[in-house]
């Protein structure tokens, strides 16, 4: 059984070299599912959040990055925008951890969550 620490420690790379980690959707479900002491940060815009998002995953869109207070101090932030072929995530990212946050971008952003038929929460 893997925590969220060990996967942070485990897992290279990140987007494109951007020197971020990266996880993949199942790996996040996983986490969410052993109640791992994460926070999930969908950095899409508001309305697309609204229309659905990972369960319990925070909002965060890009007017919002420099509030840092909405991010775990001491946990480790699991972010996602949306899709693959997106940098939106990538680029929130390198702002987060340039601020300290613990980062790990899942790849494929919300369209991979979909595409795995993972739960969605709407409001």
């Amino acid at each position: 059984m893997m925590t969220a620490s060990a996967s942070l420690s485990k897992l290279a790379g990140g987007f494109a070299g951007w020197g971020v980690p990266a996880t993949n959707p199942a790996e996040l479900n996983l986490m969410l599912r052993r109640n791992e002491d994460i926070i999930v940060v969908d950095v899409r815009e508001t309305e697309d959040y609204e229309r659905g998002h990972v369960p319990g995953a925070l909002n965060v869109p890009p007017g919002r990055w420099q509030d840092f207070a909405l991010l775990g101090e001491d946990a480790l932030n699991i972010i996602y925008g949306y899709s693959g072929r997106c940098h939106l995530a990538a680029r929130a990212a390198r702002t987060f951890t340039g601020n300290g946050c613990q980062v790990i971008e899942m790849t494929g952003g919300f369209e991979a969550w979909k595409s795995d038929n993972f739960e969605i929460h709407a409001l």
